[in-house]
């Protein structure tokens, strides 16, 4: 039997998911893919470039201007378990910061998403629509 080339774990906010994802990458020799390092990547390219989050017009032009890759770590040696690039910028551990934080985690809404990335136009940029 081949290991699957994918493997996805869904769940509540706080009950350990990335926690079981990244062990299980480790042990697997997989990628850990965090969906939430998209979202802290705009959240921080929105703070980077003093945009009002509220402002759906002007987040998803920006949006439409944002590089992002996730990839394996590489030789860094400081426990990250990816990197993360906006426009070749390295923005791992920046993501994690205070401002982007609180950005990420007060400005949901009832699909417990930043409402930076749960608007139509938003989503629709980020899924290549237009």
């Amino acid at each position: 039997m081949s290991a699957p080339s994918v493997i996805t774990i869904d769940g509540p906010a706080g009950a350990g998911k990335s926690t079981l994802g990244e062990l299980l990458a480790r042990r697997l020799g997989y990628l850990f893919f965090d969906t939430g390092v998209m979202y802290r990547a705009l959240a921080w390219a929105v703070l980077r470039h003093s945009i009002n989050p509220e402002d759906d017009e002007a987040v998803a032009a920006l949006v439409r201007r944002l590089d992002i890759h996730v990839q394996p770590p590489g030789d860094a040696t400081d426990g990250r378990p990816y990197t993360v690039l906006v426009n070749g910028v390295d923005v791992t551990w920046e993501l994690r910061h205070p401002e982007v934080e609180r950005m990420f985690r007060s400005r949901r809404d009832t699909r417990r998403c930043a409402p930076t990335c749960a608007t139509g136009s938003v989503r629709l940029v980020g899924a290549g629509a237009w």
